[in-house]
C-alpha cells in the first residue's frame, strides 16, 4: 500500500525544523563571499519554499500560532541576530553533510558481519581561534530549549556523528560537537547552545551499543524468517 505523504508522516513539529534546517543550510552556504544581511534574506527564502512544501494546519483549518510562516521567519531571523558575533568565529566547511562508514570487527571485539552506519550532520565548522573542526547538531523544541540542550549532550546521535567522521583522516582529530537547540514556540523566543565533548569513552560505548543494537535485531530478523505476519485488527 501506498504510504502517507511526508508531511503526514512526520508530523508538524518535525516539518517545522526542516524547515529550520533548510534556512540553516542556505544561511552558511553563502558565509565568506556574501554580506550576512543578504545571506539572512537567501535563507528566509528557502526557508519559505521549504514551509510551502508541508500542510500545518490542524482539523479546524487553522495553522497554530507557533507554526505560522510569520513565525517561522520571526524565530529564524532572531536566531541569527542571536548568534551574530559567533557568526564571525565558525567558518563552515560543510552546510550539510551526508556520511556512510562501514562499521568492521576491531583487534578484540568478538567477530561480527560488517555494517554501513549513515548519517547527516547539520554542518561542520572551523572555530577560528583554536582551529577545531566541529560538527553541529542542531534540534527545533516545543519546550524547554535549556533542558533540551542538556539531553542532547547524553544522546547518542552526536556523539556517533564524531566517532563516526573521526573515521576520515580530514576529521581525524575532532572531539567536540556544537550542540544547537531552537524553541519553537508562539510568544517566547529561547536559543541555547553549548560546545560538548566527547571522550574516548564515550565514543567505545557508543560503538558497543550500536554493534549490540545491529546484532540483536539481526538475530529477531533470522527467528522471524518464514513465519506467517499476523495483522493486528483494530
Amino acid at each position: 500500500p501506498q504510504g502517507k505523504p511526508l508531511d503526514q508522516a512526520m508530523g508538524p513539529g518535525a516539518n517545522f525544523g526542516t524547515c529550520m534546517h533548510a534556512g540553516l543550510a542556505s544561511y552558511y552556504s553563502g558565509w565568506g563571499h556574501i554580506p550576512e544581511p543578504s545571506r539572512r534574506l537567501m535563507a528566509i527564502k528557502s526557508l519559505s519554499e521549504t514551509y510551502s512544501q508541508f500542510d500545518f494546519t490542524n482539523r479546524d483549518g487553522r495553522t497554530p500560532t507557533n507554526h505560522t510562516l510569520a513565525r517561522a521567519i520571526d524565530i529564524f531571523d532572531a536566531y541569527c541576530s542571536h548568534y551574530i558575533e559567533e557568526d564571525t568565529i565558525l567558518k563552515p566547511i560543510e552546510a550539510e553533510l551526508g556520511f556512510a562508514v562501514e562499521i568492521t570487527p576491531q583487534a578484540g571485539e568478538l567477530d561480527f558481519e560488517p555494517f554501513t552506519y549513515i548519517g547527516s550532520v547539520d554542518g561542520i565548522f572551523t572555530r577560528s581561534y583554536d582551529n577545531k573542526l566541529l560538527p553541529r547538531e542542531t534540534k527545533t523544541t516545543s519546550s524547554g530549549a535549556d533542558a533540551r540542550l542538556r539531553q542532547l549532550k547524553f544522546d547518542r546521535q552526536p556523539v556517533g556523528y564524531v566517532s563516526c567522521l573521526r573515521s576520515f583522516p580530514d576529521c581525524a582529530n575532532i572531539e567536540n560537537f556544537i550542540g544547537d537547540v531552537i524553541l519553537v514556540a508562539a510568544q517566547k523566543m529561547e536559543f541555547c547552545r553549548d560546545y560538548f565533548t566527547t571522550t574516548e569513552l564515550d565514543r567505545l560505548s557508543w560503538r558497543r551499543q550500536t554493534i549490540n543494537k545491529v546484532e540483536r535485531w539481526r538475530g529477531l530478523v533470522k527467528r522471524a524468517a518464514g513465519k506467517p505476519i499476523r495483522a493486528i485488527m483494530r
